[in-house]
């Protein structure tokens, strides 16, 4: 039985996307919450050269939180400072130092060239984790190729 989620969160439509697989986790589970961030600075080696700035990512996450507590979910936010390690592993322990039993992150985070330059999260997760990985796909707005139909993008 689930009873602990961690979402791993980096502020991108992607990660979005898993919020109504989430909530649906929730109500069947009764499971509580924890939204993780992790500031995804770019480093060289151990010294950051290129510094994101966190605190818009940041507000709309703790917005996010406080919709999800005066909806009746069990939900907190954990941030966490990267010093060059992959921000993977950095979930990875979280959701073991919180007894976490599913870990659910998008299919596709910062764009291709964090992704060549930093490597796959979601890639990274997965060989890293130590309970379950829940990948909701990403797909982008616009029209289904197959169906022709709309896209729903709303994160609620």
């Amino acid at each position: 039985m689930v009873t602990r989620i961690i979402w791993a969160n980096d502020g991108t439509l992607s990660a979005d996307r898993a919020l109504p697989v989430i909530k649906d986790l929730i109500a069947s589970t009764g499971a509580s919450l924890t939204v993780s961030y992790v500031h995804r600075d770019w480093h060289l080696g151990h010294r950051p050269v290129l510094v994101e700035d966190h605190q818009p990512i940041e507000a709309e996450l703790r917005r996010r939180v406080d919709a999800l507590i005066a909806e009746g979910f069990d939900a907190d936010l954990a941030l966490h400072d990267n010093d060059g390690g992959h921000p993977a592993q950095l979930i990875a322990d979280l959701a073991q130092d919180e007894g976490a039993d599913l870990i659910v992150a998008g299919s596709h985070g910062r764009g291709p060239v964090a992704g060549l330059l930093l490597g796959s999260f979601t890639s990274h997760l997965l060989k890293v984790a130590h309970c379950p990985v829940l990948i909701v796909p990403w797909r982008p707005p616009g029209p289904d190729r197959a169906t022709g139909q709309a896209h729903e993008v709303s994160a609620n």
